[in-house]
């Protein structure tokens, strides 16, 4: 189980009677541990070069109509009410995903039985449905045959769901299902290339004066200015590697070149990027990516804030003890002196931080053969 804020917050409290909440508010232990939180994993970085590394996925649909315009059919629509979630023409960004399973999700029909099912509908026995209560929710195959395919439901009578696009595989009286109300979010986890090249144009106009000395805009004559897209990563500290599949053999993966921004054309052997800022750059076209299903890449995140009791830590939880040390010496050193507060021994707690940090650095990385060289190699990873 993943450690959270508040595991923290407690072992703290009940390190000594002055680490009260009022003198020592959960905000105060919250902010120094997201930054004792980075400071670890960077430490922990320079001894393991993929310590705590994470996947991001990039899939590729190549296809202007894909990005700007879409058939209607079965599309889900996204209500701008959402926030996080925009119509955007750019080549490359962030993809969306439904979440049919998760904690945010709404369950309106419970894992059922399919009674029967037509190419578009399905049917539960007796299900007593109030009609078109679940028009525009979405209806999953949980098990048997389909299992996976996901519908919006166009609308339903008692027992007769109608999905707005044909099933892929129509399920049959194996299969079970549940209608639920999903999450649609943007997902940092996920890029989307919607299609090559990989660049947008920026239009600008001269400010002129005219006889009558009144300025104004030349339409008749814009300024073209062409610029690279990236792909937005999260916040890293480093791109430890990427791999991309094909279309034609998708059972194989390529490796990409993680290459720097000078030597980005010097001829590279395989799928050359570059990372600049927080954003990964493809190099070339369509005729070097027009065969990419995905990419597999790999980073090193930078720790979110911790925000709440239940904010997670990205350490493994063996790290409990330093996180706790750290937290109380830096508790110690905001109410020492303070009046009626017990003196505290600082030079005790530190002493303890510093053992538990060492204790913890220990288990990273023992084999030190590739101790990093990733900005030394990549170039501003």
């Amino acid at each position: 189980m993943a450690l959270t804020l508040n595991d923290i917050v407690s072992g703290v409290r009940g390190m000594h009677p002055a680490f009260h909440r009022s003198l020592v508010p959960d905000a105060t232990i919250a902010k120094f541990v997201t930054g004792y939180q980075r400071e670890l994993v960077a430490k922990g970085l320079e001894r393991d070069q993929t310590f705590l590394a994470q996947q991001l996925s990039i899939g590729f649909s190549l296809s202007d109509t894909n990005a700007i315009a879409g058939a209607g059919v079965g599309q889900r629509p996204i209500d701008a009410a959402v926030g996080v979630l925009s119509t955007v023409n750019d080549p490359v960004g962030t993809a969306a995903e439904i979440d049919v399973s998760g904690s945010d999700v709404v369950t309106l029909v419970s894992e059922s039985v399919v009674a029967s099912a037509t190419s578009t509908t399905l049917t539960k026995t007796a299900a007593g449905w109030a009609t078109n209560a679940y028009a525009t929710k979405t209806l999953v195959i949980v098990s048997g045959t389909g299992v996976g395919q996901r519908r919006e439901v166009a609308s339903n009578t008692a027992t007769v769901a109608t999905v707005t696009q044909a099933w892929t595989t129509t399920p049959d009286t194996t299969s079970t299902f549940v209608i639920v109300d999903e999450v649609i979010e943007s997902d940092t986890q996920f890029g989307a290339v919607a299609f090559a090249p990989f660049s947008s144009t920026r239009l600008g106009y001269m400010v002129k004066v005219n006889a009558s000395g009144t300025a104004y805009l030349d339409y008749t004559a814009p300024l073209i200015g062409r610029y690279d897209v990236g792909i937005p990563l999260p916040q890293h500290y480093a791109v430890i590697g990427a791999t991309v599949r094909l279309t034609d053999d998708d059972d194989n993966a390529y490796p990409v070149s993680l290459v720097d921004y000078q030597s980005r054309f010097e001829g590279h052997s395989s799928f050359p990027v570059y990372v600049m800022g927080n954003e990964l750059f493809l190099v070339g076209g369509d005729e070097e990516w027009a065969d990419a299903v995905s990419i597999d890449l790999r980073y090193v995140p930078v720790p979110p804030a911790l925000t709440a009791l239940t904010s997670t830590f990205l350490l493994p939880d063996h790290a409990y003890p330093t996180l706790v040390n750290g937290a109380a010496f830096h508790a110690g050193m905001r109410v020492n002196g303070m009046p009626d507060v017990p003196k505290i021994d600082l030079n005790a707690l530190a002493a303890q931080q510093a053992a538990s940090e060492g204790a913890f650095l220990r288990t990273v990385g023992k084999n030190k053969r590739n101790r990093t060289t990733i900005i030394k190699a990549w170039g501003g990873l």
